[in-house]
């Protein structure tokens, strides 16, 4: 993922691009945009790299955004108070690049660092909005529980979880052992998988000495940890529960 500026810039300071332009006019077809954020590609030069507009909707945020490297636009759905997050993301989403995707999932290396919660996985769904074009995508923040799952798996969890593709701050997301938890929960789905697929074991051992130096001598803290039915036995296993 290409470093962005990722600051809140005034129209007045950017020069506008072509794709910055589009990308308003259609965030302007669903109500009054109430915000905006650019990244400029330098100090000198303020024509955006990448672009994000904030919608007001009766209930919830629409957050639109692009970047010069992507025809297609990424929307997202937030609550109202998150916002400017949104914005951010949208923007670190159409940046990240296509080595970034997997199986409709986006990871971000680098998480913007004035985003207010943490999100570094994005499922890329097949729901579409009224006006999106063959190329614009409609994200969604996944919860550190559900990645590693298999697309159609993913989701159908997001549909129980976010029937209204509203991406919203997991429960703990805040918590300075959050991060561990995500880690400590991708690294169990992998080594369930890798078990399946009957891997060497010395792959195996390697990704059970990942999950327990993950974990920790101490564990982590017990209000983050919940883990998903698929993942209580290994866990267990593992002394990780």
């Amino acid at each position: 993922m290409r470093d962005l500026d990722l600051r809140l810039v005034t129209p007045q300071d950017i020069v506008e691009s072509e794709g910055s332009l589009e990308a308003r006019r259609f965030a302007a077809t669903f109500g009054a945009i109430e915000g905006s954020s650019y990244s400029p590609r330098s100090a000198d030069d303020k024509r955006p790299i990448a672009w994000a507009f904030d919608v007001a909707l009766a209930d919830r945020r629409l957050v639109i955004g692009g970047s010069e490297q992507e025809r297609g636009r990424v929307l997202l759905f937030v609550p109202h108070e998150y916002a400017f997050s949104g914005m951010l993301y949208v923007k670190a989403i159409a940046t990240a690049g296509s080595e970034a995707i997997d199986r409709h999932v986006v990871t971000l290396v680098r998480r913007p660092a004035d985003a207010s919660w943490l999100a570094d996985l994005f499922y890329l769904s097949r729901h579409t909005v009224p006006g999106m074009g063959p190329c614009d995508v409609l994200a969604v923040a996944l919860h550190a529980t559900e990645a590693g799952l298999s697309p159609d798996v993913v989701e159908a969890a997001v549909k129980r979880r976010a029937p209204d593709w509203m991406s919203i701050p997991e429960h703990g997301a805040s918590h300075a052992a959050f991060p561990r938890w995500a880690k400590a929960v991708r690294s169990l789905r992998r080594l369930v998988r890798l078990r399946e697929l009957d891997a060497p074991a010395i792959i195996i051992e390697n990704e059970i000495a990942i999950a327990r130096e993950t974990w920790g001598k101490d564990g982590i803290a017990r209000e983050l940890v919940r883990w998903p039915d698929d993942l209580r036995d290994v866990a267990a296993e593992l002394g990780m529960s």
